[in-house]
């Protein structure tokens, strides 16, 4: 959260572009997230749709991390700061490569999934600290509850990416929604699912897309932010055999919720 703060209060670019020469318009270009939709085709095969999720996440990825560096460049003079910051930019790239990794997986093999047993609770606490270092997530008080330690035959890479996008749609929608801005995320589970639960203090999701938003690119034209975060998020949901699905939508909470089968 620290780099939030200073792309929200500084000019972007002010920090890097004075001292390595970088071309700051490049790379401003390359972390706004939104100004550019891939071009639409009646039905996306699947390698095409999974670069179109893989870049979207970059983007949001490149974002956290040139937040990072800014702030990295100012005169902070704490090294735990610059520590902390250090552990976001390379939890990104990580986030990053895995994700490349997985494309060209599905270029050579026709699967870009691979299920493993992983502790949910590990992926969600990943998932939760991307949003946090991303300038969306700034003033949003972004908490965790009901954090049991389960495990599941997951896609972790995947699952994280899908998590990922169902907080940063909240903290997107918290935005349109007089202050506190409040997001909230829980995992639980029952004999026969596992329950990843979003919660957030917006306006809640307009009637007229409540029946199309897991399409892309709905409402990518407004300032809700959903214009390939949910489907990704339904994609990954129905590789691993469960779904998203908004749960409750009214001014002050909109709640989603990703099912998985519980395989314990």
């Amino acid at each position: 959260m620290l780099a939030a703060s200073s792309v929200a209060k500084a000019n972007l670019g002010s920090g890097i572009g004075q001292n390595k020469g970088v071309d700051v318009q490049r790379l401003r270009q390359l972390v706004v997230v939104g100004n550019d939709k891939p071009q639409r085709t009646t039905e996306d095969p699947p390698f095409s749709k999974m670069a179109q999720f893989v870049v979207h996440d970059l983007r949001h990825h490149l974002c956290a991390i040139y937040a990072n560096a800014e702030f990295m460049c100012s005169r902070s003079e704490n090294p735990s700061d610059r520590e902390e910051l250090f552990d976001e930019i390379r939890s990104a790239i990580v986030c990053m490569t895995d994700q490349l990794d997985a494309l060209l997986l599905l270029s050579k093999t026709g699967s870009a999934f691979h299920l493993r047993r992983q502790s949910l609770k590990s992926i969600v606490e990943l998932a939760t600290q991307m949003v946090r270092s991303h300038p969306v997530a700034e003033l949003v008080n972004l908490t965790s509850k009901d954090m049991p330690f389960i495990e599941g035959h997951v896609d972790g890479k995947w699952l994280c990416s899908a998590i990922f996008n169902l907080l940063l749609n909240a903290c997107q929608a918290v935005r349109l929604a007089p202050k506190p801005w409040e997001v909230v995320i829980a995992l639980q589970q029952d004999l026969s699912h596992v329950a990843i639960r979003v919660t957030d203090s917006g306006p809640g999701v307009p009637r007229s897309i409540q029946k199309s938003f897991f399409q892309p690119f709905v409402g990518a034209d407004h300032r809700d932010g959903m214009g390939l975060g949910l489907p990704i998020a339904e994609c990954v949901a129905r590789e691993h055999g469960g779904e998203v699905c908004l749960e409750e939508s009214r001014p002050g909470r909109t709640s989603f919720v990703l099912r998985l089968p519980n395989t314990r």
